[in-house]
């Protein structure tokens, strides 16, 4: 009875502190959205719906008697183009981490299941169809109980049919430590099922023991995956995290993969980085038929890791498109004195990128970081969002019209919450 008054009053205390994060004068009836509860929240995708609004996905924490921490559920939040909430669902997950507009109208979700046999919890994929007011259409999950699995990304081919599910998975449980990659057995997973989410096949790429990789092992850990557009088959293109050939560091790295063997195809020895222990984040392709990497590095620059951009100048077959060769056209570090960490990168509208990352502030403090570059790479602004404790930087996108949209986490007090930031394309908050 004592643990479940103290869990009571604990979670009464937790709500009582959910305050809004300090902002200036200024910075009041601005677009500085804040979505979830009272305990910690997570943001992994968002998504423009048709009426100009927003759909918002992660997971939130609900209160659990017996559970201090509360318990972790997949968490949807629709919202209307000024960021103001119009309904928000809960999903028998324990985190929805892509999003995917639907042919047929409505939206996929990429999820991580949560399945329990006798005392030991897996994480496996799982995939949601739901309509465009967040009601579940169904539900697949594809259970594996000899490991965890994450999602990462989530692909839709209306050409061929079929939805990919890709993300890692390990025989151990799951860590975003960068120090288990070197330890433990971790690979990419491919789950391809059609449009209405049943099983088609299930591959993995990388090796069982990262620290003896060879030439043909992939990425440990996976950042995110897209569809190489430039291809003639639109063939995968990876971003992730490898040690390679029993180097004792790990390593960014940008792989190109036929979609239906996960075999390299080309030049596969693209690495990036620098001389200590770095992160593969996010890769995309360019206007240019190129291709550009963002991530963190350490053993270089002003502090103990820095965020890092390159531009991939990619030397293409003339028969097929597909990659032969990759290049390095430019490379850039940015932060601080503190640990540092590049998130997201997007190609602006005027040829340039935006560069979303954590920043260290005074103590263990992140704030949310923008920067600007020219397609040459060259800095033309930045700028700093948050709160008053530790913030972190999920995605940055671009709109039509030019705005910014950021998806990230604010901490205040005692709470965490989803945040969505927009500012015009100076990244000044719009009203």
């Amino acid at each position: 009875m004592k643990k479940i008054i103290f869990v009571l009053n604990l979670i009464a205390f937790l709500v009582a502190c959910k305050v809004s994060p300090k902002l200036t004068v200024s910075e009041k009836d601005t677009f500085y959205k804040m979505y979830g509860g009272a305990l910690d929240e997570k943001a992994y995708d968002v998504q423009e719906t048709n009426d100009g609004g927003f759909l918002i996905a992660g997971s939130i924490n609900i209160p659990v008697i017996d559970e201090i921490t509360g318990k972790e559920v997949a968490y949807l939040v629709k919202t209307d183009r000024f960021g103001n909430l119009q309904w928000q669902r809960k999903y028998p997950s324990q985190a929805i981490r892509a999003l995917v507009k639907a042919p047929s109208g409505g939206w996929y979700m990429g999820a991580d299941s949560l399945i329990t046999i006798g005392n030991t919890k897996y994480l496996n994929f799982a995939l949601f169809k739901i309509d465009e007011t967040g009601n579940i259409e169904w539900v697949r999950k594809y259970a594996n109980n000899t490991r965890q699995e994450q999602v990462k990304s989530l692909l839709m081919s209306v050409d061929s049919g079929e939805i990919y599910l890709i993300g890692d998975f390990r025989p151990t449980l799951l860590s975003n430590d960068i120090s288990t990659l070197i330890s433990n057995d971790i690979r990419m997973l491919l789950i391809t099922t059609d449009l209405q989410g049943n099983f088609i096949s299930s591959q993995n790429y990388g090796t069982a023991n990262p620290a003896n990789n060879s030439a043909n092992d992939g990425p440990n850990n996976v950042g995110n995956v897209i569809f190489d557009e430039f291809s003639l088959n639109k063939n995968f293109l990876l971003c992730g995290t490898t040690l390679f050939q029993g180097e004792r560091n790990l390593d960014i790295r940008v792989t190109p993969l036929r979609r239906d063997l996960l075999t390299a195809v080309g030049d596969y020895n693209n690495l990036f980085g620098s001389v200590g222990n770095d992160r593969g984040e996010q890769v995309i392709t360019t206007r240019d038929a190129n291709a550009a990497v963002v991530g963190t590095i350490s053993g270089v620059g002003a502090g103990g890791s820095d965020m890092y951009v390159a531009k991939i100048r990619v030397q293409r077959f003339e028969d097929n498109k597909n990659w032969d060769k990759a290049t390095i056209e430019w490379e850039k570090t940015l932060g601080g004195g503190g640990d540092d960490e590049g998130k997201s990168i997007f190609q602006a509208n005027d040829g340039g990128y935006f560069v979303l990352g954590n920043i260290q502030t005074t103590g263990n403090g992140f704030d949310i970081y923008l920067a600007k570059l020219d397609f040459l790479g060259n800095l033309q602004w930045e700028k700093q969002f948050g709160g008053t404790r530790s913030d972190q930087a999920r995605l940055v996108k671009q709109l039509s019209n030019g705005d910014i949209i950021i998806l990230g986490t604010i901490t205040f007090e005692n709470n965490t919450m989803i945040t969505l930031i927009r500012t015009d394309r100076n990244g000044n908050l719009v009203k």
